[in-house]
């Protein structure tokens, strides 16, 4: 049986693309293991991007973040959406909108603090998981109203396809279905 020989000039070449196979197969299988999840917390470190500063307003300067407030409330910076005015009290709108947030069991509340009107959680987006912060403030324009500003950004990459800003328009409509507008 003749012996089956590689020119030399693709010897490397082969070589090369056996290593990267081996490292791709050694890589699906570490994800197939510890889960996307993990895999992103190793690699860009804890999914929480921490409180954000409502008072300041600013953005991330890049594609990923998405920002929702009271029409004329972010002056300067550039809002993503309006959020409208509830007639209801703060608690009642903070209520509902930690029902919204955790109706995905995926979704991690890390700061929920009902007094100050603010909520953060960790989300995911669907497919690969990605971590997002969701910050929100409930305030009270007058009494027996409230609204909220929501600023939601992604830890990894420039952009986002929209993901943060569809996930602030679909908090937005689950609320306007769930309470009444003060108008």
């Amino acid at each position: 049986m003749p012996r089956l020989s590689i020119p030399p000039a693709l010897r490397v070449p082969m070589l090369l693309a056996a290593v990267l196979a081996a490292l791709a197969l050694v890589a699906v299988g570490g994800v197939l293991a510890i889960g996307r999840e993990t895999v992103w917390e190793r690699a860009f470190g804890p999914p929480d991007l921490g409180p954000y500063d409502f008072g300041k307003l600013t953005r991330t300067g890049k594609l990923n973040d998405a920002l929702a407030c009271p029409l004329g409330a972010c002056l300067g910076a550039d809002p993503t959406l309006s959020v409208p005015v509830f007639a209801v009290e703060p608690a009642v709108l903070f209520a509902a909108i930690r029902t919204a947030v955790t109706a995905d069991p995926a979704n991690r509340l890390v700061e929920d603090d009902p007094a100050r009107g603010r909520l953060r959680a960790v989300m995911r987006t669907a497919v690969f998981r990605f971590p997002d912060t969701l910050s929100v403030e409930v305030v009270s324009p007058s009494p027996g109203t409230a609204t909220f500003a929501a600023y939601s950004r992604s830890q990894i990459g420039h952009a986002d396809l929209g993901a943060n800003a569809a996930r602030l328009r679909s908090l937005v409509e689950a609320l306007r279905r769930a309470l009444p507008d003060a108008g």
